[in-house]
């Protein structure tokens, strides 16, 4: 276990903070569960742009403009499907990505001695903290 330790921490440098992080929340997931952990506050209160998607809103679309608009960390709070969208863009794009976990069969948040996402949204500031060290 520490070989494996030691060997994580090699592979990965401290990284600037970003400027522009970017959260979005899809309320519905999990039954509102972002929404009742007052996950855009949170994210706000650190300096964290929240974008809480509004019914009829086109995820994949609202992603582009945040990353037009200057993001340099994304993040989303939803489901598996949610998740995949900003995944695949953080990805596609280059950018940092932080999963917040708040969709109806996840069940991270309620399992002992795991993370809930109020404590998720804790640790949002962290955003792009560490990024692959150069071969």
């Amino acid at each position: 276990m520490a070989a494996m330790e030691t060997s994580l921490r090699s592979a990965w440098r401290p990284a600037a903070p970003p400027r522009r992080p970017v959260l979005l929340i899809n309320p519905r997931s999990g039954g509102g569960r972002a929404t009742r952990a007052a996950l855009a506050e949170h994210a706000r209160e650190q300096g964290i742009e929240a974008v809480v998607l509004e019914p009829g809103q086109d995820l994949a679309t609202v992603v582009r403009e945040a990353v037009a608009s200057g993001a340099d960390a994304l993040g989303m709070a939803g489901g598996d499907g949610s998740l995949a969208v900003v995944a695949a863009a953080a990805c596609r794009h280059g950018l940092p990505f932080v999963c917040v976990p708040a969709g109806t069969r996840w069940r991270l948040h309620v399992q002992p001695g795991r993370l809930r996402v109020e404590d998720q949204s804790m640790r949002l500031v962290g955003m792009a903290g560490f990024e692959p060290a150069a071969p």
